[in-house]
């Protein structure tokens, strides 16, 4: 399959690819107002300096992918760090190595895109899952400092939908040092850390009846308030 380059100024090249693919055919009406519209929007961006801008020209399933695709451009223009939070934070993840992504990133400014620190640490958190092998990710940067979020995502994924056995909560200690940044978006108080630093060790099994009460307690009631 052909891949479709976009220039959108002298200087900067390939930051769209397989329009193809993503958007049909660039000789066809769609495509074509498509790219125009792409090619708007980018610029518009870069003329920002709006990482954020420059993502929502591709759907959510594609935004890390674009970002990954256009790392060092975003870099060049100070727009990294708001582009790589929001890749992260927004969705579905199309990219394997956020290590890679995050060691690009200047530590102060992927801070303030998040939200103050709570304190400063050490900070015990938690993270639920689900299934085997490489499906259950252990070993990832999201983690949160709220059990009960914990116990709901284990929960979902074995009682909800994909039904994956072994549902349980690990637990990990770590340094301030070692928290890339902290949201709580969506109140889940998520602090995203380097899983290379951590030890994870499993802390209780997810029965149905600690999802359902995590579902109650903290997702609807939380989400009430």
């Amino acid at each position: 399959m052909a891949t479709t380059r976009l220039a959108i100024a002298p200087d900067i090249t390939t930051v769209l690819w397989e329009i193809k693919r993503d958007f049909g055919s660039v000789r066809s009406d769609f495509g074509t107002k498509r790219l125009r519209w792409v090619r708007k929007e980018i610029d518009e961006a870069i003329k920002e300096r709006s990482g954020l801008r420059f993502l929502w020209t591709a759907d959510n399933g594609g935004r890390a992918l674009h970002l990954f695709r256009n790392a060092h451009l975003l870099k060049s223009l100070g727009m990294y760090e708001e582009a790589l939070e929001y890749a992260y934070t927004s969705g579905r993840a199309s990219v394997r190595d956020w290590g890679g992504l995050f060691s690009m990133a200047e530590r102060e400014r992927m801070r303030q895109r998040g939200e103050p620190i709570p304190h400063g640490g050490p900070f015990t958190l938690y993270r639920g899952v689900a299934g085997r092998g490489r499906q259950r990710a252990v070993r990832h940067f999201s983690w949160t400092g709220t059990l009960d979020c914990a116990r709901w995502f284990a929960g979902r994924a074995a009682y909800q939908g994909s039904l994956l056995p072994d549902p349980a909560v690990y637990e990990i200690t770590v340094p301030e040092s070692d928290v890339i940044f902290y949201t709580n978006g969506r109140r889940e108080d998520e602090y995203v850390v380097w899983p290379k630093n951590i030890r994870p060790r499993r802390l209780e099994v997810v029965t149905q009846q600690l999802y359902e009460a995590a579902h109650k307690d903290w997702r609807l009631n939380g989400e009430a308030s």
